[in-house]
């Protein structure tokens, strides 16, 4: 068992706390303002927690760790959100750093989404290794997937690692190049905790578009795939179209990325002509069938498709990977079970992220879904955790 103890600021509902646990480091306290996450942590791990805002608590307040690990929140930075430049949460990036240099730890660890090193954000991580490198510390940040931990889901996070000492600190990856299998993490669910599927409703929506989509493939209009199911596809959910409609519609698809007009976005509207030219016959005829349909919008004097999302109702190979786990996961809007038409649960959920079955969660549904999503997968904190106890007994200077 490892003797060195760890403080966790930003803890969130714990999986890098019970990574970090199962690696036997020993916590000081978990500090968060999230009520309910500290409850999570006291409750399943059975550690000390404290309830506050880092940027107003004076670090000396804390005694001195061998380690400090640290969560701090990523919405401002995160694909799934505005990635708003002015988000008061990405002055929190640099909290840790503050922490670590008036404490001193022999070990600093920062995690974050990969957002946090785009270039409308790195300065935060920037800010941060100034400050390390500034106090004495080696400084390396890097980007981690999480699959070299055995966990199944695509998900990438970027690792600021500082240390004192002269030697140089490598994240070992735990893989063996075979990634785990997403029917493999699913099984054996009976009787396990917070496991309750509910079915889409038959005969619903949802469950129609359900229907339509296979394992590997998704809900989408603006990718050229064999994995992009069209929403004209779905003709019982959004209305019968022609072929020539459908040729279009295909024609649109790939033009409103290919001739582009504008220096941002991803796509621009395409003209009438334009169209006409690929699909070799008039289509203003079919155009106003379509916009009549809601298929298409008018932009001026072009076109463009009403459903440009990238991709809704994911259904993932059983054989490969999840999709990371963000908030919406457990919603079958954007995620679908790989082998039912229904959402995941919230057990399947925390599997898929490397919670141990006996790791309990409670709260609204919505609350447990962001405790999940926003945590760091447990096997992961427990591979970086022994690499880091095996890296401070082996430096001692």
């Amino acid at each position: 068992m490892s003797r060195y103890h760890y403080l966790s600021l930003f803890s969130g509902g714990g999986g890098f706390d019970a990574g970090l646990q199962a690696a036997g480091l020993r916590c000081q306290v978990a500090v968060d303002h999230d009520a309910l996450a500290l409850e999570h942590l006291a409750g399943n791990l059975k550690i000390r927690t404290a309830a506050a805002d880092l940027t107003k608590v004076r670090p000396s307040s804390f005694s001195e760790p061998d380690v400090i690990v640290a969560g701090p929140p990523c919405q401002g930075f995160s694909t799934l959100g505005k990635r708003e430049k002015s988000d008061p949460r990405n002055e929190l990036l640099v909290v840790p750093a503050r922490f670590a240099c008036e404490l001193r730890p022999r070990f600093v660890i920062i995690e974050n989404v990969s957002g946090a090193r785009s270039p409308l954000n790195r300065h935060h991580l920037e800010e941060s290794r100034l400050l390390l490198q500034a106090a004495g510390y080696k400084v390396t940040t890097i980007d981690v997937e999480m699959g070299w931990f055995g966990i199944a889901q695509r998900r990438r996070r970027t690792i600021q690692f500082a240390w004192q000492g002269n030697g140089e600190f490598r994240l070992p990856s735990t893989s063996s190049g075979q990634y785990p299998r997403l029917d493999d993490v699913l099984r054996d669910l009976g009787g396990v905790a917070n496991h309750d599927p509910i079915p889409l409703a038959p005969g619903s929506r949802s469950a129609r578009i359900a229907r339509a989509i296979q394992p590997g493939q998704k809900l989408c209009n603006v990718r050229v795939s064999p994995a992009a199911v069209r929403t004209w596809a779905i003709p019982d959910v959004f209305g019968k179209t022609s072929q020539s409609a459908r040729d279009v519609l295909e024609a649109l698809v790939r033009l409103r990325r290919r001739a582009r007009k504008r220096n941002w976005g991803d796509a621009d509207p395409v003209g009438a002509r334009e169209l006409t030219r690929y699909v070799g016959f008039p289509v203003h005829s079919t155009l106003k069938r379509l916009l009549a349909q809601g298929y298409i919008r008018r932009c001026d004097d072009a076109y463009d498709l009403v459903n440009t999302f990238n991709g809704k109702y994911r259904r993932p190979s059983p054989e490969g990977l999840a999709p990371t786990v963000d908030t919406r996961f457990c919603d079958a809007h954007y995620v679908l079970h790989p082998h039912e038409d229904r959402p995941f649960t919230i057990r399947e959920a925390a599997r898929v992220q490397g919670f141990p079955d006996q790791y309990r969660f409670w709260g609204s549904q919505r609350a447990q879904r962001r405790l999940i999503a926003n945590a760091v997968p447990p096997p992961a904190g427990e591979a970086i955790g022994r690499a880091v106890s095996e890296f401070l007994n082996f430096d001692r200077t």
